[in-house]
């Protein structure tokens, strides 16, 4: 909303799929646009979670951050409570708080991108597999540290948002009609 509003003097959420997110900034923008959006994204995300972690430690802080920070990039404050999905986000929180998750669930995306060239499918697919790797993570051992479950349920409302923020692209996809993604400027 930032880089369509200071760019361009334009509202994204009245452009393309309405959304807030980098895949409708590159469709309406280009590539210029969608990286500073993607970078914005991943810098409040990474920056939050630093701060959680350090303030309170990752499985409490860390999550919590997480989780507060997709929630505000959903459902943002100043802008209405109406932004973007919340997938950069919570992929840049997913780095900072477990690198072995963050391969397994930006492998998921991208094999599903390649394959199909649906990005709400790659995003759905790969949300669904983080709170699955961070079960196996703090549980798959013999004992689970103080704090593992906390940081499952943030992992698996973290999921749960971005999966309910993509429902229009689900029922696309069930009727064919959802759009597949391009590199090309459609501007």
């Amino acid at each position: 909303m930032i880089v369509s509003n200071k760019m361009y003097g334009e509202d994204i959420r009245e452009k393309g799929s309405k959304n807030a997110g980098t895949t409708n900034v590159m469709r309406t923008y280009g590539k210029k646009a969608a990286a500073l959006t993607f970078v914005g994204d991943i810098l409040k995300a990474v920056v939050a979670v630093l701060i959680g972690c350090f303030i309170v430690g990752i499985l409490h802080g860390g999550y919590a951050a997480a989780l507060g920070c997709v929630i505000g990039h959903v459902f943002p404050f100043l802008y209405g409570f109406k932004g973007g999905k919340g997938v950069a986000s919570a992929a840049a929180a997913i780095l900072v708080l477990n690198p072995f998750a963050f391969l397994v669930v930006i492998g998921v995306f991208i094999v599903t991108v390649l394959l199909t060239r649906y990005v709400s499918l790659g995003s759905v697919l790969a949300a669904a597999v983080f709170p699955v790797i961070t079960f196996y993570t703090y549980f798959g051992g013999s004992s689970a540290a103080p704090g593992s479950g906390f940081a499952f349920i943030c992992a698996f409302a973290i999921s749960a948002i971005v999966i309910i923020k993509h429902r229009s692209n689900l029922k696309r996809l069930a009727h064919g009609t959802e759009s597949k993604f391009s590199f090309k400027k459609s501007k």
